[in-house]
């Protein structure tokens, strides 16, 4: 088989579900359970602001892992390889970090580790870490890229597979103080999963802990995963990794997305060169460009998409019908090479994700690209390790917005017409600093000879939940 068909060949994989081979089903660990207390009277309650808390942590994953690869031990974890951090900061300033434990893992390597850092109110917004590696082993190979976010109390992974050849783990980061007690519920494309053990699954202070979704929820072709937690907040990833009989052909990580939305904005999406050497309307090149939704709703909802470009023109990608509670998924139409931002409108409350496979001289690669939220004002992110990073920053507002990138000592204005998605070539391995007054959202992606990633911008204030007091 060429190289250019086992590329397309892998395309029909990873969204059709038709691969040779898989990797070990992980086990799932129940470490404790915890008894909500019971409320017998009425409670006098209030609730307090917390977008100006005077400090939080934000989480990197660490490097790749996997479950089963030792044979004396087909439940155990290892790490695979170092993931290498870039960091931004006010007057590049050294960011302290903390090791997280990973559990399950006794000994290891500080650069494979889970890492936490402790940022105040005012940092929030000039600080900014992300995390790359170029895997390469025998059983995961390509580019996986993340930034490091901010722990939340709820949230929402559009991402992973556990068909044949399939490998998707769920990363559990708690880089506070406070233990914490997780529930995942996993949907389908044909609904809620049953999934016995997806409760109660104790995450310990300054750890990370690592479940499979293969033996939560085996057999399922895309998936979306609500994350809720108890106690400490959660940072939660999503790593999926496909192979093809006993080859290892690309790997990805997601962040989570803090919640459904009407209106949903995926920057940064990267578009390759066109899989070339076979007829456009194979039906396998076509699965290479999926958009996968999913609805909060109670009934059938429509979903307009759109592909905002690099020239400042737009392409309406199709209105679909999605159906609630369900993982929906539509290959849409073939783009120019280029960094986009896809919207998705709709009167119901939406999750989405836009899933690309790109072909490469020795394997494929593929990214799921991930929903941003809006920020305002100034907001930091760093620039992965990885080929080619770019910045895709959209305005959804009905007039021009200026914003301002800042480098070090380097400021450029860009102005960013309404509806328009504004691309900006950037340098690997720094940080940088978006500030302008009007909301936008923005991506960073990046894309070479056998490697896909991308990973959106976080809003400095996405973690800013009220906390509910309750007075005696």
């Amino acid at each position: 088989m060429s190289r250019k068909k086992k590329a397309l060949t892998l395309s029909g994989k990873i969204i059709a579900g038709i691969a040779a081979g898989s990797l070990t089903a992980g086990a799932i660990y129940m470490l404790g359970i915890v008894s909500l207390p019971t409320i017998t009277r009425a409670a006098v309650s209030s609730e307090v602001d917390t977008s100006a808390s005077s400090s939080s942590e934000m989480a990197c994953i660490g490097s790749a892992v996997q479950i089963g690869s030792d044979p004396t031990n087909p439940l155990g974890i290892t790490n695979v390889g170092e993931a290498k951090i870039s960091a931004t900061s006010p007057a590049g300033t050294t960011l302290d970090s903390f090791l997280l434990s990973r559990t399950g893992i006794d000994e290891q390597a500080s650069a494979s580790q889970p890492k936490g850092t402790t940022l105040d109110s005012d940092e929030r917004r000039t600080s900014a870490l992300a995390q790359s590696q170029m895997v390469s082993s025998d059983t995961m190979k390509g580019l996986t890229a993340s930034a490091c976010n901010q722990p939340l109390a709820e949230s929402w992974l559009v991402a992973g597979s556990t068909v044949t050849g399939s490998s998707s783990l769920v990363l559990l980061t708690n880089p506070g103080n406070v233990t914490s007690t997780v529930t995942l519920t996993v949907y389908s494309e044909n609904g809620v999963v049953d999934t016995p053990g997806s409760t109660n699954l104790v995450v310990e202070a300054r750890s990370q802990r690592v479940v499979s979704l293969n033996g939560l929820a085996p057999g399922v072709n895309a998936s979306v995963v609500h994350v809720q937690s108890r106690g400490g907040k959660i940072a939660a990833s999503l790593q999926e990794s496909i192979t093809e009989g006993l080859d290892a052909i690309g790997i990805d990580t997601s962040t989570a997305v803090a919640g459904p939305s009407k209106q949903v904005s995926i920057p940064g999406v990267r578009v390759g060169a066109p899989i070339a050497g076979e007829a456009t309307d194979d039906h396998e090149h076509d699965l290479s460009r999926v958009l996968r939704v999913f609805s909060s709703g109670e009934s059938t909802s429509q979903v307009k998409v759109i592909a905002h470009g690099p020239d400042g023109s737009s392409e309406e990608l199709g209105t679909f019908d999605v159906v609630p509670l369900t993982v929906n998924e539509f290959v849409i139409p073939e783009l120019p090479e280029g960094v986009y931002t896809v919207t998705l409108e709709s009167d119901a409350l939406l999750l989405g994700s836009v899933r690309l496979v790109t072909a490469g001289t020795v394997s494929p690669d593929f990214a799921a690209f991930q929903a941003a939220d809006a920020f305002t004002g100034k907001t930091a992110f760093a620039t992965v390790s990885g080929p080619n990073p770019r910045l895709s920053i959209y305005n959804a507002g009905p007039s021009p917005a200026n914003v301002i990138v800042i480098q070090g000592e380097t400021k450029q204005t860009i102005t960013v017409p309404s509806q328009t998605a504004a691309p900006v070539q950037l340098t690997e391995g720094v940080g940088y600093t978006l500030d302008s007054t009007m909301p936008l959202f923005a991506g960073v992606s990046l894309i070479g000879d056998n490697a896909i990633a991308g990973y959106p911008v976080q809003s400095p204030s996405v973690d800013a939940d009220p906390v509910t007091v309750y007075t005696r």
